[in-house]
Parts: C-alpha cells; sequence; structure tokens
C-alpha cells in the first residue's frame, strides 16, 4: 500500500540514502536532487557542497539529508540521487528514486512558495 508524502511550506523533509557495494568504496560523495513533474531541477545538495566527508563503503550505509524549512510550491516533485567519485564522476544514479507533493494556498504558482502581496499608488 502506498503512502503519499504531502508536505506544507516550510516544512523540512529528510531523504534516508542507502547505499550498497560489493566492492570497497572509499571516497565518495553523495548528490541528491528534486525535479518538478516537468523533469527540471528546482533544488539540489550534494556532501561536498555542504562539507560531510563520508565513511568507507564496504558493504552498506545510510546517509539522511535533511532539507530544512523547504518552501516548494504546489505540485509533486521526484528525488533522484547520485553516488560520485571525489573527481566527480558519476558511479551510480537512481532517477525517481522517491516522490511527494506539496500543497499550498493558492496564492500564488510555480516552485518557489512565498508570501505576497502587491500594493498601489494611485495619482
Amino acid at each position: 500500500f502506498y503512502t503519499e508524502h504531502v508536505l506544507s511550506p516550510g516544512d523540512s523533509l529528510r531523504i534516508d540514502t542507502t547505499i550498497s557495494s560489493d566492492n570497497s568504496l572509499d571516497e565518495w560523495m553523495l548528490g541528491i536532487q528534486i525535479n518538478n513533474v516537468h523533469g527540471q531541477s528546482v533544488y539540489g545538495v550534494g556532501s561536498d557542497l555542504v562539507g560531510t566527508v563520508l565513511p568507507p563503503v564496504n558493504g552498506e550505509v545510510t546517509v539522511s539529508t535533511y532539507i530544512e524549512h523547504a518552501m516548494f510550491g504546489s505540485g509533486k516533485y521526484f528525488i533522484d540521487a547520485s553516488v560520485l567519485a571525489m573527481d566527480g564522476v558519476h558511479l551510480a544514479d537512481v532517477t525517481q528514486a522517491a516522490n511527494f507533493n506539496v500543497k499550498t494556498p493558492r496564492r500564488a504558482r510555480g516552485s518557489l512558495f512565498a508570501e505576497a502581496r502587491m500594493t498601489t499608488d494611485q495619482r
């Protein structure tokens, strides 16, 4: 049975990625990308960008990525994960590994949710 993950603007998101390897993987990076339904990247983060040194893998390791106070706009989003060598070469990629939906008050459209206001200066 599938449970739909629904977020609201400002919610935090935890993405757990389990890496398995039969061969020893000593130095590596993890990249997480979030795409909208059109395949457009709307957010990306990597262990290198946040300064996290990942442990060697000889078997299995789970990396938890925390995205705090995300302000995604309404819609469905897909999560991709990539294991990369330290020189940026992709060793393994999983596209649409997971997904989630965001519901917002209908005051704006797009991948970003922000409170907005309009004023007039009539002369």
